[in-house]
């Protein structure tokens, strides 16, 4: 949900809305710290820098720093939590997330089975499957999952799909003109970063609601810049609705569509 409370603070063109959606954001961030989850101490802030970093390069790379070093130490201050103490543990734990699970779990997965077992062989519920459920392989990585399972040409194909989905949404965003969407678009492309990054550690592009969110997301990135095109033509027309030009939002172009075709019949 991140993402999306981004994309309405920076690109919703109701001021009402705008105040709502960084509201919704510093809560969601600050829901995320709190939770004690391990991971979001590494992926929420990784997650911000992208964003900022899509939408305003460098310096808002910088800003975006500073935005989540506030929040950070907040939620440290409610949960209690010395900052050398977290940084202690967080170096911990990309050294087991890089030595263990990301490059462990790949070479263990590719050494066991370079051709593959199958699909569904290293889900949760095949354990049962087995005839002594403790031989069951258990593997944290998402790459890792995929080249057990489908063997290493399967892993090629899965990687190249996740890659391609990067780059064609990266070149999306490029082409937009719009800053209300360039604002959505940067939310979005951090989104697919992020999960993809992250699935060297685990599974949560296979769990819900996260699957669905990659690839909805993924569909409307792609698809951002065919909206940001509709409204230029848009614009041409909607000075007789009482549109501004400027005004690329995709409420306003539904606003005037909705008058047009009254027009139209």
């Amino acid at each position: 949900m991140l993402a999306a409370c981004y994309a309405v603070w920076r690109g919703d063109p109701s001021p009402w809305w705008r105040r709502l959606g960084a509201g919704a954001l510093i809560i969601v961030v600050l829901a995320s710290f709190v939770a004690e989850a391990r991971a979001a101490f590494v992926f929420v802030p990784l997650l911000l820098f992208l964003i900022f970093w899509f939408e305003r390069g460098f310096a808002g790379l910088v800003r975006s720093g500073a935005y989540a070093a506030g929040l950070l130490f907040t939620s440290l201050a409610i949960l209690g939590i010395s900052g050398s103490a977290l940084y202690k543990h967080i170096s911990a734990l990309f050294t087991n997330y890089g030595e263990d699970v990301a490059y462990g779990g790949l070479a263990q997965a590719i050494s066991a089975a370079p051709w593959g077992t199958g699909t569904g062989t290293n889900t949760g519920p095949a354990r049962y499957a087995f005839t002594d459920p403790e031989s069951f392989v258990r593997i944290e990585n998402y790459y890792a999952k995929a080249a057990y399972e489908l063997g290493v040409p399967g892993l090629l194909l899965v990687v190249s799909l996740l890659f391609s989905l990067v780059l064609l949404g990266y070149r999306s965003h490029q082409k937009l003109q719009s800053p209300a969407l360039r604002s959505c678009s940067a939310g979005l492309l951090a989104f697919l970063v992020a999960i993809t990054l992250n699935s060297f550690k685990g599974w949560q592009i296979d769990l819900d609601p996260v699957n669905v969110y990659f690839w909805v997301f993924s569909g409307i990135l792609m698809k951002l810049s065919t909206l940001d095109a509709l409204g230029d033509n848009v614009n041409e027309k909607a000075a007789g609705f009482g549109f501004r030009k400027s005004d690329h939002s995709p409420a306003s172009i539904a606003k005037y569509f909705g008058s047009w075709s009254h027009f139209q019949h």
